[in-house]
């Protein structure tokens, strides 16, 4: 090859001239350091002084500059000076004559944007284009909020459109360079490089690019004017020799290539083809005689052959992008009943897969990869299968280059829980029945109870069943809690109603057989308006009883006839729609009805003769102690005739203490009598006006009401009647005087007391 010099003479002349000057009269010395300011980018120089620098006076000049910051020092009229900081340059002129004048100028450095800040967008983006591709769009960015114009240039750019033409440009490497002038005049330069092949060039089956995994092949084209092709070589980004054998592999007998992708370094590689081609391989001189300077000359002839050249081909493995899966959460784990959790995609625009996975709204709209995808999706338990749930994100980037990441999101099972229970009553048990189903694999550390009336209980072993009594009314939220051994809490709440049970207090009336015994009740749970009570029911103590559904006031009342005396236990049972009840039981009695008492009849019971249900006399009270029989004890041990029988307190013992208690006689018609006379053998042996008895009469009916039973009698009216007053225990409930008999005065035998009513009695 032969090389080519080119040898440059630069001829200085130097003309020298003398001037004679005429002056009569000498102007003073003037120094001139330029304008009083001046701006320069940095890194330029700046030729200080003016045109001339010195000026007037006499003769020669010395001219010294100085700067401040100190540093600068010239003698030259016009030095060129490249600041690195704002610097004030001094320049001082003194003539033949010492005269010296100065003046000053104010250099200010003006920045260059950082070329770091700069960058070239090429739209769309990659990293080589074919000769068939369309125009690519060219603009750039600034970073760091600074402002200028730029122009973009290079092969195959159209600086006015902006636009890169890859059909215009360079096969191989292409430099797009800006040019950007910022708002201090200041300009940067920057430069990327873009590659330009042609598909039907020189390697058939090339892509634009490639993602740094799989493999391709592709073959070697022998294009003309080559003649034929010699060898391959791949280097890589930084001109190093990729050897073949692994990372690729060549064929040069039928010019294929294999590329094995994933093992090839990231970058722009190249392909260097060896081919060979027609061109000088060496000259012929033929010699002949200049008869113009008599001398030797030579006709120079090339020689054309065969010789070896080389051509660079791009091969660019794109990055593989970097994809992951956030999440807020201390591990991969969630229980079957956990909120859903939110999962984020990195880089955004990614595709969600996975068992349980719900991409945000607006990420399915689309299945494709799309950068206007924000990559949030949710992983809902509750959808994914027990145990290990892969979850992967796959992203693809704008060169086509794809990577997917993967999370095992596992789902702990749960116990399934459950329990019934029956609405309840304040004060009473409620019982509930838990059911638990355990998973296999899962361990339940505990149960807890929460009741929902600030109490709770917690068990090891979950007791079958549950009881527990609520103090008031209300509608509970009852729940069951299991914790397992994974940290799960699984829970089931129902809702029972526990209602108060109902006050209820019966009473009666009428005694006399044949007569309806009206019974009544009282209760809160009534009012005008239908209460809620469910039922209202009647037990009358002989066998009958009837029952009221959804009952309203009138209800408490009930009225019923006995079949024949004696002594019944009538109860009535109250029932809420909750179910809880309550019942008050009363004791009654219905005696017999003696016939019309006047002058040809009499009431007389001898209490030895008839038998207990033939005399229907019946006993009752508080506490009583009231018998009937043959008495046994120490002072009284027979009856007023002697050896027979009697009522009296406890046949062998004592009265009870705090005893309250009667003797009520059958139903006497005194009607027709206007003053009939009462006699009875009596015997009192009690503490003196602390125990004593009266007797009292009732013409209402109503027994149960004490209010309705009169005092017969008083102190000192008839023979043995009563015989204290003020007695503390007041006999029969008194409003006034508390008479009666009282004391033991008969300590030694029965006497007879007789009295005289004032008054007729009504009938019954």
């Amino acid at each position: 090859m032969r090389e080519k010099f080119l040898l440059n003479i630069l001829l200085l002349s130097i003309a020298l001239c003398t001037v004679a000057a005429i002056s009569s009269v000498a102007q003073p010395v003037v120094a001139d350091a330029g304008p009083p300011t001046a701006e320069v980018c940095e890194g330029d120089g700046l030729v200080l002084g003016g045109s001339p620098t010195a000026s007037g006076g006499t003769g020669y000049y010395s001219i010294i500059w100085t700067s401040n910051p100190p540093g600068f020092f010239s003698q030259a009229s016009n030095p060129v000076v490249t600041p690195e900081e704002n610097t004030v340059y001094m320049v001082t002129v003194t003539d033949s004559d010492g005269e010296t004048d100065i003046d000053f100028i104010s250099v200010t450095i003006n920045s260059r944007t950082d070329p770091a800040d700069l960058d070239i967008v090429f739209n769309p983006d990659a990293n080589s284009y074919s000769i068939d591709s369309p125009p690519v769009d060219l603009s750039f960015t600034v970073d760091g909020g600074g402002g200028g114009t730029g122009v973009l240039s290079g092969d195959g750019v159209n600086s006015t459109t902006n636009k890169f033409f890859p059909n215009a440009a360079n096969i191989g490497a292409n430099d797009i360079t800006l040019t950007f002038t910022n708002t201090d005049g200041c300009v940067t330069e920057i430069t990327e490089t873009v590659s330009v092949y042609n598909p039907n060039g020189f390697i058939s089956g090339l892509e634009n690019s490639y993602c740094p995994y799989g493999d391709d092949d592709v073959t070697i084209n022998v294009p003309p004017p080559y003649l034929s092709f010699v060898d391959v070589y791949l280097y890589n980004e930084g001109g190093v020799a990729i050897p073949d054998g692994t990372a690729w592999t060549k064929d040069l007998g039928t010019r294929t290539v294999h590329l094995n992708l994933d093992l090839l370094p990231i970058g722009k590689n190249k392909f260097y083809i060896i081919y060979q081609i027609m061109g000088i391989i060496g000259y012929n001189y033929a010699p002949y005689l200049d008869l113009t300077c008599l001398c030797i000359q030579y006709n120079v002839t090339p020689i054309i052959g065969p010789v070896q050249t080389l051509v660079e081909v791009p091969m660019i493995i794109n990055p593989q992008p970097v994809v992951k899966i956030a999440f807020k959460a201390e591990s991969p784990a969630l229980c079957r009943n956990a909120t859903p959790l939110t999962l984020e995609g990195a880089p955004v625009g990614g595709i969600w897969q996975g068992l349980g996975i719900t991409p945000a709204p607006g990420n399915d709209a689309s299945p494709d990869f799309s950068a206007g995808d924000n990559g949030i999706a949710s992983f809902n338990p509750s959808a994914a299968n027990v145990g290990v749930n892969p979850i992967r994100y796959i992203y693809e980037d704008a060169n086509g280059c794809r990577d997917t990441t993967r999370v095992d999101m596992t789902v702990h099972d749960l116990p399934v829980l459950n329990f019934t229970a029956p609405n309840g009553c304040v004060g009473m048990p409620v019982e509930f029945d838990p059911s638990v189903n355990v998973p296999p694999g899962v361990t339940v550390t505990g149960y807890v109870w929460d009741f929902d009336d600030d109490r709770r209980e917690s068990h090891i072993v979950l007791p079958d069943p549950t009881t527990h009594v609520f103090n008031s009314s209300n509608d509970y939220d009852v729940t069951l809690g299991a914790t397992t051994s994974d940290g799960c809490f699984t829970s089931v709440t129902k809702q029972i109603s526990v209602g108060d049970i109902p006050d209820v207090k019966l009473g009666w009336s009428s005694v006399c057989d044949g007569d309806p015994t009206r019974f009544a009740f009282k209760s809160s749970f009534f009012s005008a308006t239908p209460s809620d009570l469910y039922s209202v029911s009647w037990d009358f103590g002989d066998g009958s009883t009837f029952t009221r559904v959804n009952p309203t006031m009138p209800d408490t009342v009930r009225q019923y006839t006995y079949a024949a005396p004696g002594v019944f236990k009538a109860h009535v049972t109250l029932q809420t729609d909750l179910g809880c009840t309550n019942a008050d039981t009363v004791q009654l009695y219905k005696v017999a009805r003696t016939g019309i008492i006047d002058g040809d009849n009499e009431y007389l019971q001898d209490f030895n003769t008839a038998t207990l249900e033939e005399q229907q006399w019946v006993s009752g009270g508080n506490n009583s102690s009231w018998e009937w029989g043959v008495p046994s004890k120490t002072l009284i041990n027979d009856d007023a005739s002697g050896g027979g029988k009697a009522w009296v307190t406890s046949l062998t013992g004592s009265f009870n203490i705090n005893e309250d208690s009667w003797v009520h006689s059958p139903c006497i018609d005194l009607s027709e009598i206007d003053r009939p006379v009462l006699s009875l053998d009596i015997r009192s042996l009690t503490r003196n006006r602390i125990e004593g008895a009266v007797l009292q009469v009732n013409v209402t009916g109503s027994t149960n009401k004490e209010s309705d039973w009169r005092t017969i009698g008083s102190v000192g009216v008839g023979a043995n009647w009563y015989n204290a007053t003020g007695i503390l225990s007041n006999p029969g409930n008194q409003s006034l005087n508390q008479t009666g008999w009282s004391g033991s005065v008969d300590s030694t035998g029965w006497r007879k007391a007789v009295t005289q009513p004032t008054k007729k009695f009504a009938p019954l």
